[in-house]
């Protein structure tokens, strides 16, 4: 999975994007703009069109309403430009190299459903020349299939497989033997222009690409804004429930009391961010007794021009460290997910730390990881400009993507701008910048 990179994100009549868009997805993307111009949006699409691609096999109706992100019933995701407006259905895509040879294309349209929840009305994903397109709606469900022999289709079965849960191998064989079981069945009939029915080969291509949204969805980890919340003392018994981001001190210390070797390399890679960012020098855990569900406390420490500082209570560091420190512990463990969703990490950190968080992320995405990052930060973004023009890292310029939400009236269209090899911002729109273009001008007098 070292490899899985997502290329592209679609919309079409969803929320405040009318038009059908395509923004270009890269290791490292940066979502921007203003307030309310439909970047949460954006990122909260990512988990929900991969979940439906994995269960696309299944009647079960896809869930946008799951934490932490809630998009609402059908009402509120579809294009609305005014009250009592509003199209009948709306489109999400995404399209991803590597995961098959010529890549993985998913796209899907929705209806109005039951309660007024979002259904699939029709779905498609490719592959290289093999195809499938199912239509749900009345009044002639059906599944289509195709390859550079022909196409062939079948009516939507009461029952059919469901990859959820299955990995990319297993969920290539259940498709294979639903299809091949079709055939036996009389069910499979060639479309105009096409004789005989699918080869072993054919059955092998349709096959992998209901394991393709399976293998797709099976490495992304969701990570939040929400800083947790500190605690003088941690009780090991009660954080797994937690719902308030306790669970970043299980983990610590979980991994304290596992593998030496694994917690000094989480620990030094946490230390040297701490250090770039200024907000911590060393980070412990603090055992409180001798049995592992004894409390005990997370605790930090600054070095001073005399030695090394006392250690100090997290909750008495500030709110910038509890921020992060779940972003953290993720991006520096080597062994962790392959892509991320983050929203807006800058929050409650000093410029300085911003800057340093640029860094980081570069950093995660040179590895090999892919990210997905919606900022305000000015501070972040120049690092990332900057760290890509000194060549701190192994990303290049085509591996960052700048996604520019601009909002005209009701509407919003995604810019995807580039950067070149000075750390410049390619086709740039002129609205792009221009707010903080005027505040310099201001303060300088013109």
């Amino acid at each position: 999975m070292k490899d899985l990179r997502f290329q592209e994100l679609r919309l079409e009549n969803f929320r405040c994007f009318r038009e059908r868009q395509t923004a270009r997805l890269a290791p490292l993307t940066l979502l921007v703009g203003e307030n309310g111009a439909g970047k949460t949006s954006f990122l909260a699409v990512m988990p929900a069109i991969l979940d439906v691609a994995n269960d696309a096999s299944s009647f079960d109706e896809p869930d946008f309403r799951s934490v932490p992100y809630d998009l609402g019933s059908f009402p509120e995701l579809v294009h609305r430009p005014r009250r009592g407006a509003g199209v009948e259905s709306f489109g999400i895509g995404f399209q991803c190299d590597r995961i098959e040879p010529g890549g993985f294309a998913f796209d899907a349209t929705f209806i109005r459903g039951k309660g007024a929840a979002p259904a699939v009305a029709a779905m498609s994903w490719s592959s290289g020349a093999a195809w499938i397109r199912e239509h749900r709606s009345a009044p002639d469900p059906r599944i289509e299939l195709g390859c550079a022999r022909g196409a062939w289709r079948l009516p939507v079965p009461a029952r059919r497989p469901d990859p959820g849960g299955l990995d990319g191998d297993e969920a290539f064989e259940m498709g294979r033997s639903f299809l091949t079981a079709a055939e036996r069945g009389g069910g499979l009939q060639p479309l105009p222009g096409t004789r005989g029915l699918p080869t072993r080969d054919d059955y092998d291509d349709f096959g992998r690409l209901y394991g393709a949204g399976a293998r797709c969805v099976a490495d992304w980890y969701d990570e939040s804004s929400i800083p947790s919340v500190p605690q003088r003392t941690y009780d090991p018994k009660r954080l797994a429930d937690d719902p308030h981001g306790y669970l970043v001190a299980a983990l610590l210390a979980v991994a304290h009391r596992g593998d030496r070797e694994q917690w000094h390399d989480l620990k030094r890679g946490m230390e040297e961010f701490g250090r770039r960012s200024g907000l911590f020098d060393e980070i412990f855990v603090n055992r409180l007794g001798t049995r592992q569900h004894d409390r005990f406390r997370l605790e930090v420490r600054k070095w001073g021009k005399q030695g090394k500082g006392p250690k100090r209570n997290l909750i008495d560091v500030g709110s910038g460290a509890n921020q992060v420190l779940p972003l953290l512990m993720d991006l520096v463990d080597e062994e962790g997910a392959r892509s991320f969703l983050v929203q807006q990490p800058e929050a409650y950190l000093h410029p300085a730390a911003q800057a340093a968080l640029g860094s980081l992320l570069c950093a995660t995405a040179a590895s090999g990881r892919q990210l997905i990052v919606e900022t305000h930060s000015d501070y972040l973004i120049d690092r990332v400009r900057m760290d890509l023009r000194d060549r701190q890292t192994e990303l290049k310029p085509e591996d960052v993507s700048i996604l520019f939400f601009e909002r005209s009236d009701l509407e919003v269209h995604i810019h995807s701008l580039r950067f070149d090899d000075q750390g410049n911002v390619l086709d740039a729109p002129a609205s792009y910048g221009r707010f903080f273009m005027n505040e310099v001008r201001r303060s300088i007098g013109l």
